[in-house]
């Protein structure tokens, strides 16, 4: 009978080598969190740079933005930005979901409109008609809108989630080796089937 006799080297080895999924685990996981990171920080500095090609604010609108002392009163959507927790610069989190992390809306107030953060990005991202009540008829004239009101006031759309995704998308393009990795990111950025941001 022949006995084997296993080296230090090879115990190393076979604990290496046990270890193995915890560390791949807890890498993808890191992995995915730096993305969900990412990506936010992609959505952040479009508006920051004013770099999103998004609809000009009204003068009233840069008017008023300089009366509250606002640093970027002309771009569009930055408003208090980055003095400001709760404001549509800060509106998304990372959240962890199980196994994955989540870009998501965040539902806190927003510091100023009566409205969540989630609400408040949404009606920016699609625009949205506003009716005007007898009271907010009285109250325009106060903050420079002197001219006659119709009944409803528009909020343009400033669409900024598909191109925060195409610019994520082509970032990591850019850094992905994989010839197949490289197709589906590409994939992905024609179709933009991803909901979750």
């Amino acid at each position: 009978m022949i006995k084997a006799i296993f080296t230090k080297r090879f115990w190393d080895i076979r604990k290496r080598i046990k270890s193995l999924p915890k560390y791949l685990e807890k890498s993808i996981k890191t992995i995915a969190e730096d993305d969900a990171k990412e990506l936010i920080k992609v959505y952040q500095d479009g508006i920051r740079e004013d770099s999103f090609d998004l609809t000009r604010l009204t003068k009233i609108s840069i008017d008023q933005k300089i009366k509250k002392g606002y640093k970027k009163p002309t771009t569009p959507l930055y408003g208090a930005g980055d003095d400001e927790d709760n404001s549509l610069i800060n509106a998304f989190e990372v959240k962890k979901k199980f196994f994955s992390y989540h870009v998501v809306l965040r539902d806190d107030k927003h510091h100023e409109a009566n409205l969540p953060l989630s609400v408040l990005f949404k009606i920016h991202e699609f625009g949205v008609l506003i009716r005007v009540t007898e009271k907010m008829h009285r109250f325009l004239p106060v903050i420079g809108m002197y001219k006659k009101v119709g009944d409803y006031v528009r909020i343009p759309p400033r669409p900024r989630r598909a191109k925060t995704w195409k610019r994520f998308l082509n970032h990591r393009l850019k850094q992905e080796k994989y010839k197949e990795v490289r197709q589906h990111i590409i994939n992905l950025k024609k179709t933009l089937t991803d909901k979750r941001f």
